[in-house]
């Protein structure tokens, strides 16, 4: 994988050692990435109260800043982003680790709104393909649309990126597609939910494995509706399916 990859796919501790821009669409921290904190992500274990108060993120109540969303904190980029239960069904059943962004580290002029983030990310058995996710949340949606134009503008000057073609996703986004010696190598969406802004890599090292968009549609589809029931000030539990 190049450098942009890398830096794009959640750095995994099971792993160590061994588009274009749309608009419209539907409504459907810390140091690290190993260690047992790292590990557990579980959203039994999340109390909205840990989370602040509803409200601090979002703006004014209208459908585009919900004034309810869940403040833009690491514990709410946490709670958005999925677990393993949330996965059930799909073949990522390795939990990796968590950490400060990849993007946000790879290009960090783009990330200047960006209030807190987190990443997490997932193998299958095989440790040959992978699901990454990383959020990046804002004080208001405005902030988030700042985030994800800056984000569009580097991976769009990028060669490594092309156009990914992936059914939409969130208020806005873009899906791109890396791609290696000819062969696709991983899908990169950019989803933006109000004050949200997910990031979801699909990578594999078999080719062949990308030639289907629904695994990634469906991780993209995931973390948008726990993006959408973060804006509602829920807790978010959508799952894959």
């Amino acid at each position: 994988m190049t450098a942009v990859t890398v830096a794009l796919v959640v750095t995994l501790s099971a792993c160590d050692g061994g588009g274009g821009r749309r608009s419209g669409g539907s409504s459907g921290g810390s140091d690290g990435g190993s260690g047992s904190s790292a590990d557990k992500h579980d959203d039994d274990d999340l109390n909205l109260d840990d989370l602040g108060d509803a409200g601090s993120a979002g703006g004014t109540g209208t459908d585009e800043e919900p004034e309810d969303a869940l403040p833009a904190t690491e514990e709410t980029a946490n709670a958005i982003l999925p677990d393993l239960p949330a996965l059930e069904g799909t073949v990522f059943t390795v939990s990796g680790g968590r950490g400060d962004t990849g993007f946000c580290q790879q290009y960090t002029s783009a990330c200047g709104s960006v209030a807190a983030q987190s990443q997490i990310g997932f193998l299958n058995a095989a440790e040959d393909e992978i699901a990454a996710f990383q959020l990046l949340a804002h004080d208001s949606a405005a902030d988030a649309g700042v985030t994800l134009a800056n984000a569009e503008d580097e991976v769009g000057a990028d060669e490594t990126f092309g156009a990914g073609g992936l059914a939409a996703a969130g208020d806005d986004g873009a899906s791109y597609v890396i791609t290696e010696g000819g062969e696709q190598v991983a899908y990169v969406t950019f989803v933006q939910r109000g004050p949200y802004v997910g990031i979801v890599t699909h990578s594999a090292e078999d080719p062949s494995v990308l030639r289907d968009t629904s695994v990634a549609e469906s991780l993209n589809a995931m973390l948008d509706a726990r993006m959408t029931q973060a804006t509602a000030g829920q807790q978010p539990t959508a799952t894959v399916g």
